[in-house]
């Protein structure tokens, strides 16, 4: 039998019937699933409250804990994924087990066939529900990510930007920004098209991401051509040096694209805070205006520089 994920699914077998269990196991066996078992409601908590188990096959007939009941408990964990619950019931229990809180259910005494073929509709939703949940999480990504050039977008950038400052501010740490422009794309634009204004865009993100610090530095597009480049725990001089190297790795590139070989160059404008020695409250606008008045003071000076700020 299929297995979901790489390893091999454990079952969590909940019965105080030796027999049973033994039987259970030896099915597991034949299955080619491993088993964890044990004897109480209570026991099967801790379990599930400690370790993730895919499938949980309950017997009805256990004592402390009713089967209802372990079913409301595990549904109301915070599980790290879907736990289908087998439930093992006399005949007599069979018509009663739609509002059980199980979803699914083997009559007793369990007969291989059957067993082994609940099995796999367990495996086959629990593989189900872990492709819609990576789906989720995928789209939830595309959302805060521009389709253009791989990085976050303004979306991202007015989530976690605030988060940034706060945490600077809190633990007394300073913070820097860097807001960078690829200069005159609209010449670019009319000169070579829009593909290969964009082949600029990407240039200049790739470089960027091979300066930062993975984990710690993250860069969003803040507009149809600029970039803002966050910087944990970097003081404004140091964003300045970075900031600067970058405007020469624009300045030295020569890209080709659709036959076409063209230069560009970006503007940087810098501003960061310490809280050591800043006293007034930085907020994200803040933070953007003072980097934007250091992008124009670029512009005016002919851009292809680096102004710096502080707060």
């Amino acid at each position: 039998m299929n297995t979901t994920g790489a390893e091999q699914t454990t079952v969590l077998v909940l019965s105080s019937d030796e027999a049973l269990r033994g039987s259970i196991e030896s099915l597991l066996g034949e299955a080619g699933l491993k088993g964890r078992v044990v004897e109480s409601g209570h026991q099967a908590l801790d379990a599930v409250t400690s370790q993730y188990y895919p499938i949980v096959l309950i017997d009805w007939e256990t004592d402390a804990l009713d089967g209802k009941g372990l079913c409301d408990a595990i549904r109301e964990w915070p599980s790290s994924g879907y736990v289908y619950i087998l439930a093992a019931v006399d005949r007599s229990q069979a018509e009663s087990m739609e509002r059980s809180g199980a979803d699914d259910y083997l009559v007793k005494p369990l007969e291989k066939i059957d067993f082994a073929a609940r099995l796999r509709v367990a495996e086959r939703i629990i593989g189900l529900e872990l492709a819609v949940s990576e789906s989720a999480e995928e789209v939830m990504l595309l959302a805060l990510v521009d389709p253009v050039t791989g990085v976050y977008n303004r979306t991202y950038l007015s989530r976690q930007l605030p988060q940034e400052i706060k945490r600077a501010r809190r633990y007394k740490r300073p913070a820097s920004v860097i807001l960078a422009s690829v200069d005159k794309s609209d010449e670019l634009r009319e000169l070579h098209g829009r593909i290969a204004c964009d082949a600029a865009l990407i240039h200049f993100v790739d470089s960027v991401g091979k300066n930062l610090r993975t984990g710690i530095d993250w860069v969003a597009r803040a507009g149809e051509n600029e970039f803002l480049i966050v910087l944990p725990e970097t003081p404004p001089e140091s964003a300045e040096i970075l900031a600067e190297r970058l405007r020469r790795v624009a300045s030295e590139a020569s890209i080709e694209q659709e036959g076409q070989t063209f230069t560009y160059t970006v503007s940087c404008g810098v501003t960061g805070f310490d809280p050591e020695r800043t006293e007034a409250e930085v907020t994200m606008s803040g933070l953007l205006s003072s980097a934007a008045e250091s992008l124009k003071a670029c512009e005016e000076s002919g851009t292809n520089c680096v102004k710096g700020g502080r707060l």
